[in-house]
């Protein structure tokens, strides 16, 4: 189920959004829910709430929050969505299509909306192919892509995920608990402490492993065998 939030101050065009979306829904045998509001700080108070939807179309001029003040909320709060700006003036053009995935001037919503909407979901089929991993605290809700990990490693209380942008994120959990929610088909748990990505591995020894970063992890022969057999499963898949 995708669901998919509309915000604009006037009633009349978030019906109008609405209509066009269920339409696009029933052409395409999409499963869609759709929620309309008419107030930014409503909108504003689900983001807060950490009850996201997967598609924002909205206002960008609204009273209280604009529409670019809520994308600056999902964006400081890290949410994976796709946004979609109405709007009236063009001016905006340049700065909504620099943040969001595309915006729908409103004198031209029967000539721009499937064009956006395919767009949309184009995004979204391509991003459920991959297996996501999601960090949640009481200030912020992550989700980052597996294949994106190189590697997992323990430290006291903490697992810390090290990414391939060279980014190091802290979740407070125990790695084993961590490994559950992993894709198994790709994360290798090495160690008692250390859990590495099979993509992103450069070299096997029987005494270490070297990522594509160049990290040197120490590993017993038998392991470095059964690591060899994942990777080259792994591979054989892909290519």
């Amino acid at each position: 189920m995708y669901r998919i939030a509309i915000c604009d101050d006037e009633k009349e065009i978030g019906i109008m959004v609405s209509e066009k979306v269920n339409e696009y829904k029933n052409r395409k045998s999409l499963p869609i829910y759709v929620t309309i509001y008419t107030d930014s700080y409503e909108i504003m108070k689900t983001i807060e709430e950490r009850n996201y939807f997967d598609v924002y179309i909205l206002d960008i001029e609204m009273p209280l929050y604009s529409g670019l003040d809520i994308v600056k909320e999902l964006k400081n709060r890290c949410v994976v969505c796709q946004i979609l700006f109405l709007t009236a003036h063009n001016k905006y053009a340049v700065e909504a299509c620099g943040q969001v995935t595309g915006y729908i001037p409103k004198n031209m919503m029967n000539k721009i909306f499937d064009v956006m909407m395919n767009r949309v979901f184009k995004i979204l089929n391509d991003t459920k192919i991959r297996s996501v991993y999601i960090i949640e605290t009481k200030k912020s809700y992550m989700k980052i892509f597996q294949d994106d990990i190189l590697y997992i490693y323990k430290n006291k209380k903490y697992s810390y995920i090290v990414l391939n942008n060279g980014e190091c994120l802290k979740e407070r959990c125990g790695i084993k608990e961590l490994y559950k929610k992993l894709d198994k088909s790709i994360m290798f748990f090495l160690n008692r402490g250390i859990i590495i990505n099979v993509i992103h591995i450069k070299n096997i020894t029987p005494k270490f492993i070297e990522t594509v970063d160049g990290y040197k992890i120490t590993v017993t022969s038998l392991r470095a065998i059964e690591l060899k057999k994942q990777v080259s499963e792994y591979w054989s898949k892909i290519l």
